[in-house]
Order: structure tokens, then C-alpha cells, then sequence
């Protein structure tokens, strides 16, 4: 019973990162919109009004900040899987 828990354990550790990790995508894909949506805001903007386009460009820049965290957040979870195969399920 106490190997039969484990392997539980370790199965529903896997399910909730592969969780954990499906949302980090959706939000990383979020955040790249906002970089290519802010991207094409500051493009459009007139030179010449140049409070806006500091002002879009300060937006695009936080964006990309943004993103950068976001893919960070997503390969740390990438790098915590553990995945149990059979042979240690054997072993267990």
C-alpha cells in the first residue's frame, strides 16, 4: 500500500506541474501579444508627438519585460519535471 501511495503521490506531483506548466504557456503567449501588440502601437505613432511615443515605447519596453519573466517562469517548471518511468516503477 505504501508503494502503491507513493506512486500516486508521484503521479499527482506530474499532473499538477503539467498543470502548473500549461497555464505558464498560456500566459507566455499573452505576454508576446502585448510585445508585438505594443510593438505595432509604437510603430504607428507620429514622430513628432513625442510624449505618446515615449509613452508606448515605455509600454512596449515593460512588455518585453514582462515576457522575458514569463518564458523564465515556464523553464524553471520545464527543468522541475520529474517523470517517473517504468523500470522505476518497477523498482518501487
Amino acid at each position: 500500500m505504501g508503494t502503491e501511495a507513493s506512486i500516486q503521490a508521484l503521479t499527482q506531483t506530474r499532473t499538477d506541474t503539467d498543470q502548473k506548466r500549461r497555464l505558464l504557456e498560456v500566459g507566455l503567449k499573452k505576454a508576446r501579444y502585448a510585445v508585438d501588440l505594443a510593438r505595432r502601437q509604437y510603430d504607428t505613432v507620429d514622430p513628432a508627438n513625442r510624449l505618446v511615443a515615449a509613452e508606448l515605447e515605455a509600454r512596449w519596453n515593460a512588455a518585453l519585460t514582462h515576457a522575458a519573466e514569463a518564458e523564465l517562469r515556464l523553464a524553471s517548471v520545464a527543468n522541475e519535471e520529474v517523470a517517473l518511468t517504468d523500470q522505476q516503477r518497477q523498482q518501487i
